[in-house]
């Protein structure tokens, strides 16, 4: 979090920001120039910049995160390796850089199998339907953008930062498990090139 003081005559503006809003604190108590006291907040959202590739209907992934949270104490399956064949070639066509793809692994591999068993599960069908839609959707905005990605992380906090702009707080709170979904996805090969 970045803070700037800046005085201005009687002014005294307060210049704080997080992530893509900033806050701006105007304390001008006689202030003469300005005819008078000005008291103001005013809050600007830095995410409106954001370039439309990665826009999408975000409601769905945000549903089924939501239930997984409440559901994955339950959820069985193993949290050993989850193994996907050619991840090393996917990563080279779609150009995720090792030290991306190593902290993915690192970080996020072990709920890989909690996911599927999750999505597999007859009772999460409706949540799996949901699940597609958004995976479909996504990975036509990337493989028609791809272009504009210098690499295939710069994908992921795109779509990230599109959600967080949404200021949905539920989903907000569990971030995490949206990269988490989002590395799945792409682990899954349900986003990214596939390698042959």
């Amino acid at each position: 979090m970045e803070t700037i003081i800046i005085r201005l005559g009687e002014i005294l503006m307060l210049k704080s920001s997080l992530g893509g809003v900033s806050q701006e604190i105007i304390n001008g108590s006689n202030n003469n120039q300005a005819g008078g006291s000005i008291n103001q907040t005013v809050y600007h959202n830095h995410y409106h910049n954001l370039p439309k590739v990665i826009q999408f209907y975000e409601k769905d992934i945000e549903k089924v995160i939501m239930y997984f949270a409440k559901e994955i104490d339950s959820i069985g399956g193993s949290l050993d390796d989850f193994y996907c064949p050619g991840i090393e070639e996917k990563n080279r066509i779609n150009n995720l850089s090792p030290e991306y793809f190593n902290y993915m692994k690192k970080e996020h591999l072990a709920y890989f199998k909690k996911i599927k068993v999750f999505l597999e599960d007859p009772k999460n069908q409706c949540y799996l339907k949901m699940y597609q839609k958004t995976v479909a959707e996504l990975q036509c905005k990337i493989m028609i953008n791809k272009s504009k990605f210098n690499r295939f992380e710069e994908a992921f906090e795109w779509i990230l930062d599109y959600v967080n702009s949404k200021n949905n707080l539920d989903i907000i709170d569990n971030r995490e498990l949206l990269i988490i979904f989002l590395h799945f996805m792409y682990w899954n090969c349900d986003i990214g090139d596939k390698y042959d």
